[in-house]
Formats: structure tokens, sequence, C-alpha cells
């Protein structure tokens, strides 16, 4: 912009000094004074016709005008009927369908729980705001989990629920027709967390409970998918034949993931086996062999007996190409391979029982009774360790806990291997996408360009992003409530959840007070840097607005927007309509002069 006024104003002085000699060069000298005034005036409209020009002016004061009422879901007639009792005279009640008119208002009070934030937005002239939000006695305020899951993994439900009342209530989650897990809510509320290991493969809906006695205060639906288990390709690394190692064979092998065993039976001799896949000598470590694999399990003294070669070789593997690498310890209490390598370090209690201390930069997997960590996970590199003191996991496949067995063996593997490279990636938006509401679906595919996909029945165009080439993103209304099924244009599909209307109804309703005192928050820092010579302050619980402030006063007080309505000065643009007439009366007069 200042490049283009150089560049005007150049110009500009170049022709007006062109047409100024051309007039002291005349032979006539009558109306010379004029005739140069005209050239200046008609340089100078052409100039104030090419660049933007502006002046200050006062604002505009808005005429006085009473104050109104705008109901949203949520308010309460009591309240509101107490506050119109006291009231200025003239004061105006409107629905949320009525919201056009609020600009008429000089200020506003909303009761209820609000309006969305792009509600908000699309409202022009809102006059000063005074929010009244209800008391939330019980009900969830914030809810997140893990959706998708491999087999063996934990589902887990976190968030925060409030409860108002005298007697505690129970948050229960239950799903497959069974009690997963509860919690028990006392007076004020909490934060939560809920976990299970999901018994089901494939989709399913479980359900969060707040009860009261046998009362049902409330009851949402958590959608969890259970995705197909991975075959992974996994090699066995056995000082010595023994239970544990074929237990866990034979438990990996039924599952359909393919093995390589190799055993050592003395000094320089080892017994080799391949369950699911194909026969390949494992008499030494390669890159070329282990990159045909996702996780090794080894004990820890086959380690140590490995050569140098051999154990640089696999640390390059797990460090440089993500290989999993899960480290069993024995009786021996060897430790020098994987106490550089894993930031842990082996040591036994009182009873005898190893256990690992904890380290930065490690993560427990299990712990015991006394809060031992026996199974904890480190990175290396890109790749994954585990390493497990649990050496008789078999004992539960012979006491018939086969479910247990299976869930920590799945969890552990899940841990450690290889992370996929998916075909593409969706998202939808917002997490809690409704029916009739429109959900943003946002594809990441391997390749550019605009293209379809499906939902369900219906065809979803994709529009490619303008900076992203590798994202799309397309618009869905959905018109049912359930699972949905998208499926992209390179042959990829995903389900995905959408709600009924009244799921979810209070965690909806704490989302819209948010972002109504979020709005006003933004509009009162708008107001600050739009005002000018006004003064603000910013402190805790407070903003400067031009003069004015925000005040906020806890979850369930009030959020007050207020502003200095005068003082300070606006930019306005001068119109251009008076540059066109004195160019036109110049011209006019020099055109008629030359002809006289």
């Amino acid at each position: 912009m200042i490049t283009w006024h150089y560049i005007v104003i150049g110009l500009s002085l170049v022709l007006l000094i062109f047409l100024v000699g051309k007039e002291l060069a005349r032979v006539n000298r009558a109306r010379l004074l004029l005739r140069i005034a005209a050239v200046v005036l008609t340089v100078a409209a052409l100039a104030c016709l090419a660049l933007p020009l502006y002046y200050n002016r006062k604002p505009a004061v808005p005429p006085a005008a009473g104050e109104g009422v705008l109901l949203t879901e949520g308010a309460d007639p009591d309240s509101v009927r107490q506050f119109l009792q006291t009231a200025p005279a003239g004061t105006g009640t409107w629905s949320r369908g009525g919201v056009g008119a609020v600009a008429q208002f000089s200020k506003l009070h909303v009761f209820g729980y609000g309006l969305k934030r792009e509600e908000w937005k699309n409202m022009q002239g809102l006059p000063l705001l005074v929010f009244h939000p209800p008391l939330v006695k019980t009900g969830l305020l914030a809810v997140g989990w893990n959706g998708q899951m491999r087999p063996g993994n934990k589902l887990r439900i976190q968030g925060q629920i409030v409860h108002d009342g005298d007697n505690t209530v129970m948050l229960q989650l239950v799903g497959v027709g069974s009690l997963l897990d509860s919690m028990v809510i006392k007076q004020g509320g909490a934060n939560f967390e809920l976990h299970v290991v999901p018994p089901q493969s494939g989709r399913a809906v479980y359900h969060l409970l707040i009860l009261s006695g046998s009362d049902t205060l409330e009851k949402e639906s958590l959608p969890v998918e259970v995705l197909p288990a991975q075959n992974l390709k996994i090699l066995f690394l056995a000082a010595s034949p023994d239970f544990e190692n074929r237990f866990l064979e034979s438990f990996l092998a039924s599952k359909g993931h393919g093995l390589a065993v190799r055993t050592a039976i003395s000094k320089g001799r080892s017994d080799e086996a391949w369950l699911n896949m194909p026969r390949t000598s494992l008499d030494h470590l390669s890159a070329a062999l282990l990159d045909k694999f996702d996780v090794v399990i080894a004990d820890a003294a086959e380690l140590q007996a490995i050569g140098p070669g051999e154990t640089y070789i696999l640390r390059r593997q797990v460090a440089e190409k993500g290989l999993g690498l899960i480290i069993k310890a024995d009786s021996s209490g060897a430790a020098a391979f994987y106490k550089d390598l894993f930031p842990m370090a082996g040591a036994k209690d009182s009873a005898g029982h190893p256990y690992i201390k904890d380290r930065s930069g490690t993560q427990p997997l299990l712990r015991d009774s006394l809060s031992r960590t026996l199974v904890s996970k480190g990175l290396y590199g890109s790749g994954k360790l585990v390493f497990t003191t649990l050496t008789s996991t078999y004992s539960r496949m012979l006491a018939g806990d086969q479910k247990e067995y299976a869930a920590f063996w799945s969890s552990v593997l899940g841990t450690v291997s290889r992370d996929e490279t998916a075909m593409s990636s969706w998202r939808f938006f917002p997490d809690r996408p409704g029916v009739d509401d429109p959900v943003r679906v946002l594809l990441q595919a391997n390749e550019p360009g605009l293209s379809q996909g499906q939902m369900d029945e219906s065809i979803l165009y994709f529009n490619q992003h303008p900076i992203l080439p590798f994202y799309r993103e397309g618009r869905y209304w959905p018109e049912r409530a359930g699972w949905q099924l998208a499926r992209g244009p390179q042959g990829d599909s995903t389900w995905w959840y959408a709600w009924g209307a009244g799921d979810w109804k209070n965690l909806r309703r704490e989302e819209r007070r948010r972002e109504t005192l979020q709005f006003i928050r933004e509009q009162g820092t708008r107001r600050k840097m739009g005002t000018a010579g006004g003064k603000g302050e910013a402190a805790e619980g407070k903003t400067g607005a031009g003069g004015g402030k925000v005040e906020g006063v806890g979850r369930t007080g009030e959020m007050t927007m207020k502003e200095s309505r005068g003082g300070g000065a606006e930019r306005a643009l001068i119109a251009k309509g008076w540059f066109y007439i004195i160019f036109l009366i110049c011209w006019v007069f020099l055109w008629v002069e030359r002809k006289i």
C-alpha cells in the first residue's frame, strides 16, 4: 500500500510539471493563474481518485434505546420474571427465533445457556451483552474417549462431572449386557476416568449412566470400534526352551501371527521353528532378516549372548526402522544389554521378586498391588521397547483365564509394534455430530485432486484444500442416528457415529455456555483494539474494552460486556464523488478557455 502511494504521487508530480510547463509556454498569457490553478486541481483530483483518503470523525452516538431480554434454551422462567419486575420500563422479551431484532436495544440480557459461536457471529449490530447462565445441578461437563482401538487395548473414558446435590451419585459404564466399570461421585463433582478392555470385536455402543438411587439422571451413548487384529511377523530369541515361550508361541500362532523361533540348545547350537510364515535362516541377525519382522521377543540372557555385531544391527533396526523389541527378564538378572539401551534398571524386592525402577522417559504398563512396576515401555529412536519381569504368564492359561492372558499380550504387542502407514485418515467435526447438523469431513489421502466419496447412500463431494494438496474437505448432513459408513475415492472406508437430537444434552448446553462467554470476551478485546483514545485494563477476570471492561463471575454467575459510548474518534473514507466533480469542472474550464 505504501509503494502504491509513492507511485501515484510520483506520477502525479511528473504530470503536474509537464502540464504547468505547457501552460507557461503558451503565447497567450491571459488567465494564466486561473489555468495553472485548474491544472493543479485536475492533477490533484486524479491522484485522490487513485488513493484511498480518510478523515477522522466523531463516532455517532446511537439513540437511547431500552433494554431487551433474549431467551435461549434453559432459561429459568422464575429468574426471568424476577428480573422483569425490576427492569426499566419498556424492556422487551425475545425468543431465540427473533434474534434479528436485538440491534434496537442498548443492552441485551441473555438468559439460558446462550447460543453457538457461529450464531453469535452471524448476528449484526449486537448491543451490550449481559449473560445470565443457569446453575447446572448434576451432569457431564466434559467427556472424551478413544473410540477406536486394537484388540486387547483399553477403552478409557475421561471427563468432568458436576453434582450439586447432598447425596452421592453413581457413574457407571455399561456395555455388552453387563456393568464394566463404575465410580461414586460426591457432592461438588469430580474429574473421572473409567476403563475396560472391550470384550467384543467390531462395533458396539456402550452407555455412560449417572444414577441417583434407582433414578437415571443421564444416559449417554459411547460408540466403540475394535479394529481387526494386526497380523504381525514376530521373531523369538530364546536362551533356552521354557513353558513361557511355548505357550506364547501357540497363542500367537492361533491368532494368525507369523512366528520364527530361534532357541539356544547349547553353545553354538540352536533350534529353529517357523509358524505361519516361510522358512528362512536364523543363524545370524542381519538387517535384511530383521526387515521381515515387526517385533522381536528376546530373553535378556540371549541378548547378552549374541555378538557385538548382531547387537549393533538390532539396535539400529529398532532406532531407525521402528522395529519393536520386547525384553524378558530371567533368573540370571543379566542387564548389560538393556541397561544403556533401555533407561531402566532391574532390582528385587525383599521377597526376591524382580521389579523395575521407574525412570524418566519410560511409561509403566503394569504394576503390582504395591504399585511396583512389572512391565514398562520406553522409546528408542523411532522404535519402541518393552521390558517385562513376568516370566510365567502361562499360569493364567493353565488357570483357565484365557481372556486375561490374551488381553495382556495383545496390549503389549499393540504397544510395541511398528506404527501403521494408513491409506488415508478421516476426521469429522464437530466431535459429537448430531442428526441434521452440518458435519465437516476432512480426508487426508495419498493423491491430490478433486474427487467424491460416498456417505451411506449419498454422494459426498470433496474440495481440495487450497494450501495442502493431500487434504480434501466436504460437508454432510446425517439423516439418521447411529453408525455411518464413509467411503473414500480410493476405496478406503471408515465408520463414524451420529447422535440423536436428545443425546449429550447437558454437554451441548455447557458448550454453548462456554462459547457465549468466550464470544463476550473476544468482543471486549476487539472493541478495545478498535476504539481510539480509550485505555484498557487487563487483570484476572477483567479485560479492558476501550474504556470499559469485561467481567466474569464463576461458572454460574453472570458475564457482562460493557463499553464506553463516548470519547475517541473513528476513521471514515472520503467519498470519491467529490473528486470526480472537481476533475470535471477543471477540465471543462481548461477546454472552454482554450476555445475562447
